[in-house]
């Protein structure tokens, strides 16, 4: 992958790369990683840095990791992955040692961040957590979010993480 800084001349659309293509969120290092697809997030700019924000259920193993681990990457792959990344949003890493693998995707280690990301990805940010907070129901102003997406009671926990770096396999 050919490393690159994030900067203004980024024009991926963000609307489509999560909501229709969804990414892969990987966080964790040598000592144990897990991914997971995502499918809700947002790029823009916070305390003067380009930034990414996140959600990730608490109920999901990735959650281990994010709070371990200031390090974390997210892979986009475009629409020709929707297998996979439906693989890897079905199987829990509570059940699967390696689900890069199981999922049919290869997993990269970066040294530096001590992280990993897919090979496969069209584009990776790499990220660095600069916030953790949790979504709680008695804070959402409209009541029908919650009914819709929390009746089970398994909320979100926001990350927001600085773009270090992208790295892309396109030109």
């Amino acid at each position: 992958m050919i490393k690159k800084y994030i900067s203004e001349d980024y024009n991926k659309n963000v609307f489509n790369e999560f909501n229709n293509n969804w990414a892969l969120i990987t966080a964790g290092g040598k000592d144990g990683f897990n991914p997971m697809t995502v499918s809700w997030g947002g790029l823009g700019i916070l305390w003067n840095k380009p930034v990414c924000t996140l959600y990730v259920r608490d109920s999901r193993k990735t959650l281990e990791y994010l709070k371990s681990h200031q390090k974390l990457t997210l892979s986009f792959f475009g629409g020709d992955f929707k297998e996979e990344l439906t693989k890897a949003g079905r199987c829990s890493g509570h059940d699967v040692k390696n689900k890069f693998e199981s999922c049919g995707l290869t997993p990269i280690y970066d040294v530096d961040a001590d992280v990993y990301y897919a090979k496969e990805a069209k584009y990776v940010l790499k990220l660095t957590t600069l916030y953790m907070g949790h979504i709680d129901c008695e804070d959402i102003v409209e009541k029908s979010i919650v009914n819709n997406f929390y009746k089970d009671g398994d909320y979100h926990t926001v990350i927001i993480a600085s773009i270090d770096q992208l790295l892309s396999n396109e030109e």
